[in-house]
C-alpha cells in the first residue's frame, strides 16, 4: 500500500508501507536517503537550491561576523576614551599646580625686587655727589626698622602725593580753562605686585600740531615712585618725585660748572695758559677712543693726568669732558653704537674722579629731558610762542630757524643710544654709580610718569637697544614683564598718537620684542683685547 502527502512544488513524498520503503520525490532527481527504524527517506533537490541555502549561511555567518567585531571596536573606543579623559583631567590638574607654582615664585621674586628697589631709593642723597653705600651685613633689628621707615615714608609720600594733585587741580581749573584736568596718583592695587596701574596724565588738548594725540595711558609702576607734577606758570612738567629733586640737583650742578666755565679771567690762576689747547687734547683723547680695551685704558689714564693737572681747574676740565662726550651724537657715523659703547668707559674715570659722572650727567640732562627722564605739556599760559616750547623740548635752531621735528627725533635717538650705553658700561674691578640699577629706575620712571608719545617712544627704543642686553642679564624675567607690559600698554598707547612718524617706531619696538633681540649682544658690546691688524705684527 502508498500514502501520498501534498508538498510544495516539485516535491512529493511516497511511502510503500508494503515494503517499509518512503520516498520524497523531485520531478526528475531521486537519491535515497538514510534508513531509519526500518525506512528509508529519499530526498530530491535541484543543484541551484543547494547553492543559495550555502550563500544564505555564508552571509548570516558573515553578519554576526561584523557585529561582533563592531561591538569590540566599539568597546575598545569606549575604554580609550575614558583612559583619554582621565589624561586630560590630570594634565589641566597638573597645569593649575603649575601655574599656581609659578605665580607664587613671581610673587616672592617681585617682593624681593620691590624690597631691593626701595633700599636703594631710601639710600639716596639728592644733595650729595653719589649714592651712599647699603650695608648688607645689617642687624635683623635694623631691617625690621628699615622696613617700618619704608613703609612709613611711602605712605606719608603717597599722602602727600594726593593732597598735592588734588590741590593742584583746583588751582588750575580757576586758572586756565585749557588745562581742565591734573594728573592723580594711582592706587595701590596690592603689596605683592611690583606693577601697579596709574590714572591717565593730564590732557594735552592745546598741544601743538607736531605733539598733539598723545595718548595717555595707566602704565607700570615700581614701589617708590611717584608722580609729581610740578606747575610752572601753568605749565605742566611731568616727571616723579624723587627725580625732580635728584633733576635739581643735577641741573644745580650743570649751572654751576658753566658759571665757572665762564670766568675764564686773568684772576684765576688755572687760566694762566690757553686753555683752548687743553680742550683740543680732551677732544682728541675722546676722539680716539676705541672698541679695544687697551685704547680705552690709555685713554682713561691720559684724561686722568690732564684732571691732575695743577695749572687749570679740574670742575672746568670736567665741564669740557662732558660737552665733548655729549657732541658725539651731534655727528653719528656708521660705528656709532661702537663709539658709544666705548665712551660708556669714562667710568674707568670717574671712579678716580667722582665729579666726572656728576658733570656728564648733568650735560645729559641739558642736552636731553628725556634722560631724566621729564616731559613737558604745552601751555599758552607757560610759553609765550610754541617755538619757546619746542625750545624746552630740546629742539636746535639752524639761525632763526627752528629745526623740524624728524631732526630733533634723529638727535633724540643719538643722544639716548650714548646714555644707554653709559648706563649699561659694566667694567672689571670698577663701580659704574650710574649703571643698570639706575637704568632700571630710569625705565620705570619714564613708564610711570611720561605720556606714550612720539619722543618717548624714540627715547625708550634706543635705551633699549643699548641697554637692554645688560639688563636683561641682570634681572632677567623682571626685564621681560616689563617688555610685555610695554607691549600691552605702551604700544597700544602710542597706536592711538595721529603723528605720522609713530609707525616706524612701534614697528622698531615691536621687531625688538617679537626677535627677543635683547637676548642678542649688540655690536661694538664687547670690547676687544687688541685690534686684528695688531695680532698680524711680528
Amino acid at each position: 500500500m502508498k500514502v501520498s502527502v501534498d508538498l510544495p512544488p516539485n516535491y512529493a513524498f511516497s511511502c510503500d508501507l508494503s515494503i517499509g520503503n518512503m520516498m520524497l520525490v523531485n520531478e526528475g532527481f531521486r537519491e535515497t536517503g538514510t534508513i531509519i527504524a526500518g525506512l528509508t527517506f529519499q530526498l530530491q533537490t535541484s543543484s541551484s537550491g543547494v547553492a543559495e541555502g550555502e550563500l544564505l549561511e555564508q552571509t548570516h555567518q558573515h553578519q554576526l561576523h561584523i557585529k561582533a567585531e563592531i561591538r569590540n571596536q566599539l568597546s575598545s573606543l569606549e575604554t580609550q576614551i575614558v583612559i583619554q579623559d582621565e589624561k586630560f583631567a590630570s594634565t589641566v590638574l597638573q597645569i593649575a599646580k603649575n601655574a599656581e607654582a609659578r605665580r607664587e615664585m613671581d610673587r616672592k621674586l617681585n617682593m624681593q625686587y620691590q624690597h631691593k628697589i626701595q633700599h636703594i631709593l631710601m639710600s639716596y642723597s639728592p644733595s650729595g655727589l653719589g649714592w651712599r653705600s647699603l650695608d648688607m651685613r645689617q642687624a635683623k633689628s635694623e631691617a625690621s626698622e628699615m622696613a617700618e621707615r619704608e613703609r612709613k615714608v611711602a605712605e606719608e609720600a603717597e599722602r602727600v602725593a594726593k593732597e598735592a594733585a588734588f590741590k593742584m587741580a583746583e588751582e588750575n581749573s580757576a586758572r586756565s580753562a585749557a588745562i581742565a584736568q591734573a594728573g592723580t596718583i594711582g592706587q595701590r592695587k596690592g603689596s605683592a605686585a611690583i606693577f601697579r596701574g596709574m590714572q591717565l596724565l593730564p590732557s594735552a588738548s592745546n598741544l601743538p600740531k607736531d605733539v598733539e594725540g598723545a595718548n595717555k595711558i595707566p602704565v607700570l609702576f615700581l614701589p617708590g615712585l611717584y608722580i609729581s607734577q610740578q606747575a610752572t606758570n601753568g605749565n605742566y612738567r611731568q616727571i616723579s618725585q624723587s627725580c625732580r629733586k635728584w633733576s635739581q640737583a643735577r641741573e644745580e650742578k650743570a649751572s654751576e660748572l658753566q658759571r665757572i666755565r665762564g670766568q675764564k679771567s686773568v684772576n684765576y690762576l688755572w687760566f694762566y695758559k690757553d686753555f683752548s689747547s687743553k680742550e683740543r687734547e680732551i677732544a682728541r683723547c675722546i676722539k680716539q677712543i676705541s672698541g679695544t680695551m687697551a685704547a680705552v685704558r690709555s685713554k682713561a689714564t691720559e684724561l686722568v693726568r690732564i684732571f691732575n693737572d695743577p695749572a687749570y681747574s679740574q670742575t672746568v676740565t670736567v665741564s669740557v669732558l662732558a660737552k665733548k662726550v655729549i657732541s658725539i651724537y651731534d655727528t653719528p657715523n656708521a660705528n656709532f653704537n661702537g663709539s658709544s659703547f666705548a665712551c660708556g668707559h669714562v667710568v674707568y674715570i670717574s671712579a678716580q674722579i667722582p665729579i666726572v659722572m656728576d658733570g656728564l650727567l648733568a650735560e645729559f640732562h641739558r642736552a636731553c629731558i628725556y634722560t631724566v627722564p621729564k616731559h613737558i605739556v604745552y601751555s599758552e599760559s607757560a610759553f609765550e610762542t610754541k617755538a619757546a616750547y619746542f625750545k624746552s623740548l630740546g629742539y636746535g635752531f639752524e639761525g632763526r630757524k627752528l629745526e623740524s621735528t624728524s631732526e630733533n627725533l634723529n638727535r633724540l635717538e643719538s643722544c639716548m643710544k650714548l646714555f644707554g650705553a653709559l648706563v649699561q658700561t659694566e667694567a672689571q674691578g670698577i663701580t659704574n654709580i650710574y649703571g643698570l640699577e639706575q637704568g632700571w629706575v630710569w625705565l620705570a620712571r619714564l613708564l610711570n610718569n611720561l605720556p606714550a608719545d612720539v619722543y618717548t617712544a624714540v627715547a625708550l627704543e634706543a635705551f633699549l637697544s643699548m641697554a637692554g642686553y645688560a639688563l636683561y642679564r641682570r634681572y632677567k624675567s623682571q626685564f621681560q614683564k616689563i617688555l610685555r607690559s610695554i607691549a600691552q600698554e605702551f604700544v597700544k598707547g602710542l597706536r592711538g598718537c595721529r603723528d605720522p612718524r609713530i609707525k616706524s617706531v612701534i614697528t622698531r619696538l615691536e621687531n625688538y620684542m617679537e626677535a627677543n633681540a635683547y637676548l642678542m649682544e649688540p655690536a661694538g658690546w664687547q670690547q676687544r683685547d687688541s685690534l686684528l691688524s695688531s695680532d698680524l705684527v711680528p
